[in-house]
């Protein structure tokens, strides 16, 4: 590459520009997009996710990719990564992208500071319409995972893993099921992950319970 052109990644496509007076619309606008539609560029090579505006120089050394995402017709929302302010350009940030602008490790958890330090799960979503900025924080995860303390049936439990299935639940709740063929179960749930509070599960399905989730499960006949 010579030193006259910069390659800039934006949402995993390479594209080689004029090192010269590059901008944040030059950038947007090799990527297909446009300032005037409000899409908005953020960078998020070096740790964080902040904006890029259509006028702001967009600079790299001749060693650094520079990387963007484009939130079509986005809008700017904040949050906190171990203290430190992102921008971004959608309602909600996944948990993996965080995990993955931060380099955070498979053996790291991420968790919600202002939300009593719930964690998130894998494969979640941030909400980043609300009025305040959520906080992320980084922290080790024991090889041996703390129990999860529910209730379920009015009785206290702890669970030794946060994601059960219907069946565990089940099994929980009726643990001497053989006299138990002809009936079906119903798997309720409130004060749970802060992404689905209250529902409902049907077989297979799991259930990422956080401390003091409210789980019921009922069996009726099936006649």
């Amino acid at each position: 590459m010579s030193s006259e052109s910069i390659t800039v990644v934006v949402d995993g496509k390479e594209h080689v520009l004029p090192r010269g007076a590059l901008t944040g619309r030059d950038v947007l606008m090799a990527a297909g997009g446009d300032p005037e539609r409000r899409d908005v560029l953020i960078r998020d090579d070096g740790g964080a996710a902040r904006l890029v505006a259509p006028t702001d120089p967009v600079e790299a050394d001749e060693d650094t990719v520079a990387t963007f995402r484009v939130h079509r017709n986005g809008g700017l929302r904040h949050l906190k990564v171990d203290g430190r302010l992102w921008e971004w350009g959608a309602a909600g940030i996944q948990e993996s992208d965080i995990r993955e602008i931060a380099d955070v490790a498979d053996d790291v958890g991420l968790f919600l500071a202002n939300s009593g330090g719930e964690p998130l799960r894998r494969g979640s979503m941030v909400d980043l319409t609300a009025d305040w900025v959520p906080h992320v924080v980084t922290r080790q995860v024991a090889t041996e995972r703390a129990t999860v303390p529910v209730v379920v049936n009015g009785r206290s439990r702890e669970l030794v893993a946060e994601d059960v299935t219907y069946e565990d639940l089940v099994g929980r709740a009726f643990p001497d099921r053989r006299d138990l063929a002809n009936r079906m179960f119903t798997v309720t749930y409130r004060d749970g992950p802060a992404d689905r509070p209250e529902g409902s599960l049907v077989p297979t399905q799991r259930l990422h319970a956080t401390r003091g989730t409210v789980i019921n499960v009922t069996a009726t006949d099936k006649s």
